[in-house]
């Protein structure tokens, strides 16, 4: 397994990290302690995201407005919380990426032309959760890096998790599908902003978490951990039932 922390201290050229994620917290809870670590070691982050996540549940009252705007909100705090440069949103409709890669797409596309990262982080295959949104924008983020000379194509890093841990937390429709870890990040004391970002997306009460509270994990797996495929292989997904 290797180190991202070295990768990221050690890289040489140009340094511009990109997100790319369907919903408002995606950039937080998949990848909050790699941006972090990024802007330590100087780098750019450009984060997208394709919706404004209005498909989910609020854990806030919706009182004279809705949820695409308390999440719009709520992400733009977030990502002054973790330093992110630039902040590119679309909205390409929360549940309905599925189907909609041609229109989706070419707006990726633009953004990787226009910002030109040397590393872009999506979901892998599985979704992680198994969400429609989270698998057909991994499968096109694939697809587009892949079009790009070998010489000049970015790195692709998924977000995974230690197998132990996701025998213990992901669907088992879903785990078949979690990719192997083989670059781990360790957060040390940063876990704590990407704790503070969290918090920043309230109407989703990320602080509870299933099994232990989240500050609680982060306070003893104060670690990321990442799969970087090999572009032109195959991987294999499956859309699962999903309640969007």
């Amino acid at each position: 397994m290797k180190n991202l922390n070295i990768t990221l201290k050690n890289w040489k050229g140009n340094k511009t990290l990109m997100t790319i994620f369907p919903h408002p917290d995606d950039e937080t809870m998949a990848t909050g302690g790699l941006i972090t670590i990024a802007k330590k070691n100087r780098w750019q982050v450009i984060s997208l995201v394709l919706t404004g996540g209005e498909a989910g549940k609020s854990a806030v009252p919706l009182i004279n407005t809705n949820l695409r705007e308390i999440r719009k909100k709520e992400l733009e705090k977030a990502a002054k919380i973790l330093k992110i440069d630039q902040l590119v949103t679309n909205n390409f409709g929360d549940g309905q990426l599925k189907g909609k890669e041609k229109e989706y797409m070419p707006w990726i596309l633009e953004q990787i032309n226009r910002f030109k990262p040397q590393i872009i982080v999506t979901y892998d295959h599985s979704g992680f959760s198994g969400h429609p949104d989270h698998i057909s924008l991994s499968l096109a983020v694939k697809e587009l890096v892949r079009v790009f000379p070998k010489d000049s194509r970015p790195w692709l890093l998924w977000p995974t998790i230690d197998r132990r841990l996701a025998i213990k937390s992901v669907r088992p429709d879903v785990l078949p599908y979690i990719s192997e870890v083989n670059y781990r990040l360790n957060l040390g004391l940063d876990w704590t902003k990407k704790w503070k970002a969290s918090q920043a997306h309230k109407s989703q009460a990320l602080g509870k978490g299933r099994l232990i509270p989240y500050w609680l994990f982060m306070f003893f797996y104060h670690r990321e951990w990442y799969h970087k495929p090999i572009i032109d292989n195959e991987y294999p997904h499956k859309y699962v039932p999903f309640d969007v």
